[in-house]
């Protein structure tokens, strides 16, 4: 029995163009379901961001207390560690506009103070959100942010110093405060 159209040269059937087609859609649409929390994700990567310049400022001021047997004075912290980050955006949050300030703070129960190889510095926060968002913020955690800066996110960015960041839940951050703050047996400068 001859078939109605002719076979194309080789003798293999015509290809199945309708299933190509739907081949060629649902490709599409995967990757656009693996791409899309890309396209609509700009908050929680600001989130990340925001956690990344924490960890980095964090990072700056360890390598600080590293070179000068301490951490530097809460008075001008960003400038004494602006050698290490090489970037003044390290020390700024990316939800506050540049205009508007920086968004990090440093608990200033720690200024001056050296990084003891026995303390528990992973339980004591560093630099943390503030909404002091004046230049070398500091202060013992008043100014930490009760509230995420961030949408969708249910937590505050907090550098430790121990060089550890996390987010924290909203119910951590408010149990913080300057007494919870491991301290004993440590040294002023």
């Amino acid at each position: 029995m001859e078939t109605p159209y002719p076979r194309p040269v080789g003798g293999k059937p015509p290809v199945n163009l309708l299933g190509q087609t739907l081949a060629g859609i649902g490709i599409l649409l995967v990757l656009a379901m693996l791409l899309f929390p890309v396209f609509t994700g700009e908050k929680g990567s600001r989130r990340s961001l925001c956690l990344n310049m924490i960890k980095q400022s964090t990072l700056a001021m360890l390598i600080y207390a590293g070179d000068a047997e301490g951490l530097p004075p809460a008075d001008g912290w960003i400038d004494r560690t602006f050698p290490y980050a090489k970037t003044e955006t390290v020390f700024r949050c990316p939800e506050v506009a540049p205009k508007d300030g920086f968004g990090f703070a440093m608990n200033d129960l720690l200024s001056s103070r050296r990084l003891d190889a026995d303390a528990l510095w992973a339980q004591t926060p560093l630099l943390f959100e503030s909404s002091n968002l004046s230049r070398s913020a500091h202060d013992p955690l008043t100014s930490l942010l009760r509230e995420p800066r961030h949408q969708r996110s249910s937590g505050v960015s907090v550098g430790f110093a121990d060089g550890a960041a996390r987010m924290i839940p909203e119910r951590e951050a408010l149990a913080l405060n300057p007494r919870s703050v491991k301290l004993e047996g440590q040294s002023r400068l």
